[in-house]
């Protein structure tokens, strides 16, 4: 779909297996993922695309967004329907570096405006480990999710450090909280 290494790509859904699928899929090229809130505004969206500049937005079985000429704006709901080609190996990067942005996560804004906090692959390596060694890797083994998957600890706390250590993920459908 035109996405390069280094790219920031935009991943407007969550809690879903999809979701993990196209996360890995965007670490796959490497690339890095901004991972929303799917019921963010038309306003905040447009801060988040000014800020993060993305080669491209995932979305699916959610808006659309509107008037974002330059953007390229991928809807997985159509796409999936569709036979998938599969990635050519060669055109996939596996020469990442642990340095290499990784994922945006966005705060809330509770004490000013929102920011994007941009972890490497070191960094989420590292939080994902040290949360494995505290938790223990058999507590690990099946793993709930009430947690959005742009939240920082929904994501990684919850999810990652779960599924990398081996473990089943239970997700729970957040569809409705904002």
């Amino acid at each position: 779909s035109g996405v390069n290494r280094g790219d920031k790509v935009l991943i407007s859904h969550g809690n879903s297996p999809e979701f993990f699928m196209d996360l890995l899929a965007v670490w796959e090229i490497g690339a890095c993922a901004a991972c929303l809130n799917p019921n963010v505004t038309d306003f905040e969206l447009r801060k988040i695309v000014d800020f993060v500049k993305p080669a491209a937005i995932l979305v699916s079985n959610s808006r659309v967004p509107e008037d974002y000429n330059d953007l390229k704006i991928i809807d997985l709901s159509l796409e999936r329907k569709q036979k998938s080609t599969p990635i050519d190996r060669d055109e996939t990067t596996n020469n990442l570096m642990l340095d290499d942005d990784a994922l945006i996560l966005f705060t809330s804004g509770t004490t000013g405006i929102p920011k994007g906090v941009v972890h490497s692959f070191r960094s989420l390596l590292a939080r994902v480990s040290l949360n494995q060694l505290v938790i223990g890797k058999e507590t690990l083994k099946r793993t709930l999710c009430p947690l959005p998957t742009h939240f920082g600890h929904g994501l990684i706390g919850n999810c990652l450090t779960a599924l990398l250590a081996g473990g089943d993920l239970v997700l729970y459908p957040v569809s409705d909280i904002r």
